[in-house]
Parts: C-alpha cells; structure tokens; sequence
C-alpha cells in the first residue's frame, strides 16, 4: 500500500487555523500527484514572491532574459537567417531592449495596484500560447514531472513574465487561467489579437484553499472594467503586449519559415545561375 507523507502539524486538532491546511504531500511522496495539487501549490508560490517587493524588485526582466525561451529562439533565428530580413533585424532590435518591459510594468502597475482582481480563463487555437507555467497532468511523464514541479515554477516567456508580475496565472486542461486587474485581461485580449489567435474567455471559479479575494468574472464584466483604465494605461499595456507577442514562440516560429523560404529561393536562384552557367559553356557562348 502506497503511503503519504503528511506533516504533523496538519493533523493537530489543537490549532484549528493548522488544521485548515491541506496536507503537504513531498516530492518522495508515493500517492499521485493531481492537476489541482499543483495548481494550487504554483498559485501560492507565486501569491508569496509577489508578496516580497524586495524579490521583485531584484528580479527583472534583464536579468529574466538569460533564462528566457523567448531570448533563446531570437538567438537562434538571427543565426539563422542568412538573408537580411527586417523582421528579424525587429526581433534583434527588440530582444536587445527588455528593460523597457520593466519601465512599462512599473507604470502600468502602478496606476492599477488598487483595482479589483478579476478571475478568468482564457482560451485560444493552439496551446498555451503564452508559455505560462503548465499544471496539466494527463500522462504518466507528467506525473513525474509533476513531483519535481510543486511550488514555484519560473516563466520562461516574456508574456508569462509579465502576467506573473500583474498577478497569478498557470495553465490548465481548460486553458491559460489569471487572476489580475483589468489590465492583466487587457494586456491577453491585446497578445492574442495581434498574433491573429482565437480567443473565448470564460469566469475562473473560486480556487479553495488559495485565499485570494477575486471577482470570477464573465468577458462583459471583464470588458466593462477595462474601460474604466486611463487611455494611457492602456497604451503602455498594448506596447506589454505588442513586445512579448513579437518575440513569442508563434510569432518566431512563423518568422522561422519565413527564413527558410527565403533560403531555399537563395539556393534554387543559385542553381539556376549554376545551371545557365553550365549551358553557356557547353554551347562555347
């Protein structure tokens, strides 16, 4: 019989605030580990480090760069085009300004720290669009990485940067599920707009346990406090979401195609010049 490890504490009837908390299960722990689990464990992680401005502070988007997917894949194209494409001397241009993202975090966060938290789920044609910490255990491997995965999990993308900094966010079965203000809501509909993705968004219910006042709301009630940010915010937020959708896995990945066109038009017009070549000197012309 399999066996979990629970701390004694949880199971102490003298503290009831004790006896509220759920058992914690450890990484040596034999019973499965459940999607709910470990969501719930990455939303507190990250509900701790917002609470600790000295962390965020320290953490910035410059020094997130060298760990950052979206850093690695711009690297990656640039050495890949061989032929000058003004896209990708954009995404050069972009990948060697993150600091800006900090600059309009600080703004945009600023002016909304007051507002209601709004809780919803957001749903688009391909998955997790925006690389946002995944909690989604469907087979055994995730079961695996599940154990190693409880608790904090860091971005790894730039838009996942920027919602963790606005508030919390994962990804589920049912889509890419965030708690922020407005803005956060904004700075989604703005990303997936600009990529031409699809987008339905639907209330997030209550989480238990999360101890996390927010308002689960619908797309009308989400839109309707959208309109009560100043147009300026709202600026800054589209420039958020403008940069991390540019330097995205979709759009890199379609950049990437663009590249390798351009370098199979470069080799089939180097064949032809090779072949016309061949045929004026077998002829003597």
């Amino acid at each position: 019989m399999t066996q979990i490890q629970i701390d004694s504490d949880a199971l102490s009837a003298k503290d009831s605030s004790q006896s509220a908390q759920l058992p914690k299960i450890t990484a040596s722990s034999q019973a499965p580990v459940t999607a709910e689990q470990l969501r719930l464990s990455l939303l507190l992680a990250q509900k701790k480090q917002a609470e600790s401005q000295a962390e965020q502070e320290h953490f910035g988007a410059e020094t997130f760069k060298s760990v950052s997917r979206d850093h690695r894949q711009a690297q990656e194209l640039q050495r890949l085009a061989t032929r000058e494409l003004p896209q990708v001397a954009e995404l050069g241009e972009l990948d060697a300004h993150y600091f800006i993202v900090d600059d309009l975090l600080r703004e945009v966060g600023q002016a909304t720290d007051q507002l209601p938290l709004h809780g919803w789920i957001a749903v688009s044609n391909i998955a997790n669009p925006m690389g946002l910490p995944a909690v989604v255990i469907q087979t055994a491997a995730d079961q695996l990485r599940a154990r190693k995965k409880l608790g904090l999990q860091p971005p790894v993308t730039l838009a996942s940067y920027v919602l963790s900094r606005l508030g919390l966010c994962c990804y589920s079965a049912k889509g890419s599920e965030i708690i922020g203000t407005a803005a956060s809501f904004l700075f989604v509909y703005y990303f997936l707009e600009h990529l031409k993705l699809t987008k339905r968004f639907t209330a997030l219910p209550n989480i238990p346990n999360l101890d996390h006042e927010f308002i689960s709301a619908d797309t009308i009630v989400t839109v309707q406090a959208t309109r009560e940010l100043d147009a300026s915010i709202k600026r800054k937020v589209y420039q958020l979401a403008y940069f991390c959708a540019e330097v995205s896995k979709t759009r890199v990945d379609r950049l990437t195609l663009q590249a390798l066109d351009h370098a199979c038009a470069s080799e089939l017009d180097r064949s032809s010049e090779q072949q016309g070549l061949h045929e004026r000197l077998r002829f003597g012309i």
